[in-house]
């Protein structure tokens, strides 16, 4: 009899054992969020890389597997996120995150899908860096001013032309096929300007570039006021002509 009561006890015990991890695990699940085998609260409005060249701030990042994706969705109140190592699609398996402001891409791949993802984010700013086969197409933010592209290849960039909010543009060593392309000895040229004829809605645009042979494209950019470039890589009849049509140039310090 005894034995039999010890029993009880211990299948009671452990009941209560059990009952008690299963609902540790569903608030914990509930509240929080393991990304990078970091353990953060589901409202945090921020996730960052410290310094981005330490080896051991790496694990920082968002590393897109599958866990990490359920994990980040998580997040609701996110404003601000760094990401790498996406594959094209992975993006688009984000939540809406109606509070995102900021947002760095590295090392990925962004397609089409991705980018009807990144258009449900209220952008100030989007970073891409280190990226392939960006495709902006279906790219339609009407509230992203900001964008930069660091050492990309571009895919598509002509349908930001279409998005009125942007009225600064970056694009600093990255190619675009046919107009901004890669030399040997003379690395990024842009050939052909034509790619921003249709920019007319945007008020700065900055090339870090090597050398650019043609700005007939950039002259027809309505409301352009600023181009920032490197001194020596646009001729000072370019220049002129820039400057006769109202538009500032300034240079990148050395």
């Amino acid at each position: 009899m005894k034995a039999k009561k010890l029993k009880i006890i211990g299948i009671a015990v452990m009941t209560v054992v059990i009952v008690c991890l299963i609902a540790g695990f569903i608030y914990f699940d509930k509240h929080y969020a393991v990304i990078n085998k970091k353990i953060y609260r589901n409202d945090i409005k921020t996730i960052r890389g410290t310094n981005l060249t330490k080896k051991d701030d790496i694990d920082y990042w968002i590393d897109f597997d599958i866990t990490n994706i359920r994990e980040v969705n998580k997040c609701t109140e996110l404003e601000d996120m760094e990401l790498e190592q996406a594959k094209e699609n992975t993006i688009s398996q984000l939540n809406d995150f109606p509070n995102m402001k900021y947002l760095e891409i590295f090392l990925s791949y962004i397609g089409s899908a991705d980018i009807e993802k990144i258009n449900s984010f209220n952008l100030e700013e989007l970073y891409i860096h280190d990226c392939f086969d960006v495709d902006f197409t279906g790219f339609n933010s009407d509230t992203i001013p900001k964008i930069i592209i660091l050492l990309s290849d571009i895919k598509n960039l002509k349908p930001l032309a279409e998005c009125k909010s942007i009225k600064d543009l970056s694009i600093i060593a990255s190619t675009i096929p046919d107009y901004i392309i890669e030399e040997p000895f003379r690395n990024y040229v842009l050939k052909d300007s034509s790619i921003f004829a249709d920019f007319d809605y945007v008020e700065n645009l900055y090339l870090s570039l090597d050398e650019i042979e043609d700005i007939s494209g950039i002259l027809e950019m309505d409301s352009l006021k600023v181009l920032k470039v490197h001194e020596g890589d646009i001729s000072e009849d370019n220049v002129k002509l820039l400057e006769d049509k109202g538009v500032t140039v300034t240079y990148y310090e050395n």
